[in-house]
């Protein structure tokens, strides 16, 4: 009971940081006061008239920051292809010596001759 607890609660603080700007600007655009309150830090300045508006650009730059080091990430990731050959070697198989018939009272009436030397097509008799 622990364990799903455990990971359920995981995957909630693993979601809540990801969707961390988006939940402030949700937060900004639903209720303004609150955020002001909360991340505001001009709030001891009124006349500069802030409203959140410098810690949402505080989040903006963070944001771009973390999309340009994603961008040049993955520009400098080198494509290393390894090559390598890998041989398989088999068994050899187990045949029996000699070939066992499954049913040894019958016999086989069907002969097959090969011509190999045929220069002209039979004739219709």
């Amino acid at each position: 009971m622990s364990k799903s607890i455990g990971k359920i609660l995981l995957v909630f603080v693993m979601l809540l940081c990801l969707m961390k700007n988006s939940l402030l600007y949700t937060l900004y655009s639903v209720n303004q006061e609150v955020f002001v309150e909360l991340f505001c830090i001009n709030k001891d300045r009124p006349e500069l008239h802030c409203d959140g508006k410098c810690e949402l650009s505080k989040i903006l730059k963070e944001k771009e920051k973390e999309k340009t080091s994603q961008v040049l990430l993955q520009l400098q990731l080198d494509h290393v292809f390894l090559n390598q050959q890998v041989s398989f070697t088999f068994p050899a198989p187990i045949l029996p010596e000699k070939e066992i018939k499954l049913c040894p009272y019958t016999q086989d009436l069907y002969c097959y001759t090969l011509f190999l030397n045929l220069s002209e097509p039979p004739e219709f008799v």
